[in-house]
């Protein structure tokens, strides 16, 4: 039974409807997992900020168990501000034994604000600074107070949408950016297999974050920030094979928000991305029993 982790939250988003996105896909039809916490906010909440680092430590201290414990971990967002808890437990957990974590960030937006920088506030718009270490000390010094990840360990893919901050931010860091015009250039197949093959090549292990407006609005509604010209969910099933050669620890799905799912369209793709992951990393939870015995 794979472990899964929910944070049923959208205080880190403008909108809150995405805090529903984990109980809807609990609901749905996954087989072969095992629901743990799912962490809700405080019914009272006095302090959005202090919250969300509430919830994100609970986040952060569950996955580094999980890691530890487990060859692969699934976390169910909930906003992108749970990344920050999320990797941060990745992170530790792969620390611990010695190992960096490198993370394919697969997005419509660069998430790499900070609060100097951020026109609106909020956190699911920072997350991905925070890890790098840029941000507030209670978030970015979550388990430890080291980053959590180092810019030559992050892709970004899928990018279309950001403001200039955060383009001066990932290029001041030298993060590789795929924008989207190269991914329909080049196609997933070629971009996952070379960073693959870059992560094989340096024996890194590392995790997948998948935002839904990642995907083309027309085929995933279900997202408060819906971005035209996104990927296809389809293009996305049919290339995951190529993380075979290679499993992630931990993956990662956000932002699923249900009120805006159009006849559970998004609903059914979301089911099929995760049974996918599920199944790959079937793979080496098989393996490590077989290696235990």
């Amino acid at each position: 039974m794979i472990p899964i982790i929910g944070m049923a939250s959208g205080l880190g988003a403008g909108m809150g409807g995405c805090s529903e996105g984990p109980k809807a896909i609990q609901e749905s039809t996954l087989s072969g997992v095992e629901w743990k916490n799912i962490f809700h906010p405080q019914l009272k909440i006095s302090d959005k900020k202090s919250e969300i680092i509430a919830l994100n430590k609970k986040l952060a201290t569950e996955v580094y168990s999980s890691v530890l414990e487990n060859p692969f971990t699934m976390v169910i967002g909930g906003d992108h501000s749970c990344a920050i808890g999320t990797w941060s437990g990745v992170a530790e957990a792969l620390r611990s034994q010695g190992e960096d974590l490198a993370l394919l960030w697969l997005d419509a937006h660069m998430d790499s604000h900070t609060p100097e920088t951020t026109p609106s506030g909020n956190i699911h718009g920072m997350p991905l600074a925070t890890l790098l270490g840029c941000g507030s000390e209670q978030l970015t010094e979550l388990l430890s107070p080291q980053p959590k990840l180092k810019p030559e360990n992050v892709f970004l893919i899928g990018i279309r949408s950001y403001e200039e901050a955060e383009k001066d931010f990932v290029e001041r860091h030298n993060i590789r950016v795929y924008y989207i015009e190269e991914v329909h250039e080049r196609g997933l197949e070629t971009i996952f297999t070379e960073i693959i093959e870059h992560l094989e090549a340096r024996k890194l292990s590392y995790g997948l974050t998948v935002d839904i407006d990642f995907f083309e609005p027309e085929e995933m509604s279900a997202t408060g920030t819906p971005e035209k010209d996104g990927i296809h969910p389809q293009e996305f099933l049919d290339n995951y094979a190529i993380f075979e050669r290679h499993l992630p620890v931990a993956f990662e799905f956000v932002e699923f928000n249900p009120s805006r799912d159009r006849e559970r369209q998004s609903l059914n793709w979301t089911v099929k991305i995760l049974e996918r992951a599920l199944e790959a990393s079937a793979l080496v939870s098989k393996e490590a029993l077989v290696e235990a015995n």
